[in-house]
């Protein structure tokens, strides 16, 4: 089984719930003790014990996810975010192609849960809003994690994690050149940048 990702959330109000996906073509709500193929995206809430909640086909890989308060976003093989209610997992309610031109590595649902965050192998991110007129109007996307030596054409490294700050909302991005940069995303501009360690 290749586990992408894995997310536990403690809500005082909610309890714990847990979600994991997997690189495979489903998705998946299930009972913890029922085994299943591993070719799914998989979300259970451990207070209630019993048969599976939803099963819903992604018709791509799922290669990474994010839970917000009142959205599941998954980032799909087919560079797709396919966006769920957590009121209705088994209901997709939108399947959108991304802004960036290459496969999604990291999605992050933002801190006013307003737009969500992407990566991408290229060393891009893109910022996007669920409302589709305000996305029409204020996604962007920019680049970043890239690295220019000396007589050397520019390296491109995919950004592989994204983080928000969960009171300021600015949001940090990892990146395979080993640095993490934080973002100010409403001003757009890079705020401070961590350089790769050595060992990095």
């Amino acid at each position: 089984m290749l586990l992408i990702c894995f997310i536990v959330n403690r809500s005082p109000r909610k309890g714990l719930q847990v979600a994991s996906c997997t690189a495979f073509a489903s998705a998946i709500m299930s009972d913890l003790k029922k085994p299943r193929s591993p070719d799914y995206f998989t979300a259970w809430d451990l207070r209630q014990p019993g048969p599976s909640l939803a099963v819903v086909n992604l018709g791509t890989k799922a290669f990474c996810m994010d839970v917000g308060v009142d959205k599941v976003i998954v980032g799909g093989a087919d560079r797709c975010v396919h966006v769920f209610d957590t009121r209705r997992l088994g209901t997709l309610l939108e399947k959108r192609e991304s802004s960036l031109k290459h496969q999604i590595r990291s999605v992050k649902v933002g801190i006013d849960q307003k737009f969500f965050a992407s990566s991408s192998v290229e060393g891009r991110v893109a910022i996007e809003y669920f409302d589709p007129e305000e996305n029409l109007s204020s996604r962007y996307a920019f680049k970043c994690h890239r690295v220019r030596e000396a007589g050397c054409e520019e390296k491109v490294h995919p950004v592989n994690a994204i983080d928000f700050h969960p009171v300021h909302g600015t949001f940090a991005t990892g990146g395979s050149d080993g640095g993490v940069c934080v973002w100010d995303g409403y001003a757009k501009k890079r705020v401070w940048k961590l350089n790769p360690f050595h060992t990095s």
